[in-house]
């Protein structure tokens, strides 16, 4: 059953999206919130591994008409990353590079009415499927695999003039930034979480598990790297605090997912960093807002 319901777990971030769900993605999430309480008494332990797996597990979503359009006007290319192939996706031929990075459970082409702005503004418009996303290999990852996966995608292309990050594709690119060395001119983080813990907790209070056990998922993922990072130094509030260029922060300010009050975090952080808030858009149509992609065409004009 989880084969059969992941690849629309994406969708199903919070009750009100659950409920508008088909029904195989309704049972799906009422046996595995099922199967987490009997564990948490039979087997903690057991209950932790099985929740690192679905955590680590992206659903392959499946794109839309206007994506499989907006696909076939580009050209594609596979860059190895460790023991995976990654699919990088191009628009444009500008003078300048935009990376695009999408979020969670998402693809590339998820970010394909920024992609279309932006090689129209004369940038050579770059966009990868993360690790186990899209049309890239792999069945899991997570936050350090996929900031690596970023600065190699980007030594590979040149010089990045912006890198353009959705959600957890905003976070990955900030580690990728501060531990993986990806040089980028500029930021545009929308959607951002600010906290690594945060994500965990919004994992584990829909799937409604125990704070014991998501404490030991989080304790496994550390051991797997050697205890070589935390999940409170990876936090984005910590991670901006050391980009010294232009950062613009997109944020919705009825996002019910990762609420404003991030943005408003992030930018506390950062003297370099602006906000342009958007209206009733949520946490991906946001994705197609012509204000917010407007914002950011003027804010790389302005930062030239």
């Amino acid at each position: 059953m989880l084969e059969i319901a992941q690849w629309e777990f994406e969708d199903v971030i919070n009750e009100v999206s659950l409920a508008r769900s088909p029904l195989a993605i309704r049972l799906y999430v009422h046996v595995l919130r099922c199967l987490f309480r009997i564990l948490s008494f039979a087997s903690p332990r057991l209950a932790s591994t099985l929740a690192l797996k679905v955590f680590l597990t992206p659903p392959r979503t499946t794109a839309s008409r206007w994506e499989r359009r907006f696909e076939g006007l580009g050209t594609q290319q596979f860059v190895t990353v460790g023991d995976k192939q990654l699919r990088v996706l191009t628009h444009g031929a500008g003078d300048k590079t935009a990376l695009l990075v999408h979020g969670w459970g998402s693809r590339s082409t998820h970010l394909g009415s920024y992609a279309e702005s932006l090689a129209q503004a004369g940038y050579r418009v770059c966009s990868v499927d993360g690790p186990a996303h899209g049309y890239s290999t792999g069945k899991c990852t997570d936050m350090m695999e996929f900031a690596q996966a970023i600065a190699i995608v980007a030594e590979h292309l040149g010089r990045i003039d912006v890198a353009v990050g959705h959600s957890f594709g905003a976070a990955c690119t900030l580690l990728s930034v501060d531990r993986f060395g990806l040089k980028a001119e500029k930021l545009i983080l929308i959607s951002c979480f600010a906290e690594a813990v945060f994500i965990t907790e919004s994992f584990a209070r829909f799937l409604r598990i125990g704070k014991a056990v998501v404490h030991e998922m989080r304790l496994r993922l550390e051991r797997k790297y050697r205890n070589t990072w935390s999940w409170e130094r990876i936090a984005p509030t910590q991670l901006i605090r050391a980009y010294r260029k232009p950062i613009l922060l997109i944020h919705d300010m009825q996002d019910d997912e990762v609420p404003v009050q991030h943005a408003q975090l992030l930018q506390s952080n950062n003297p370099n960093a602006q906000i342009f808030f958007t209206e009733n858009q949520g946490h991906r149509k946001i994705l197609r807002d012509k204000r917010g992609i407007a914002a950011a065409i003027t804010f790389l004009a302005d930062t030239a």
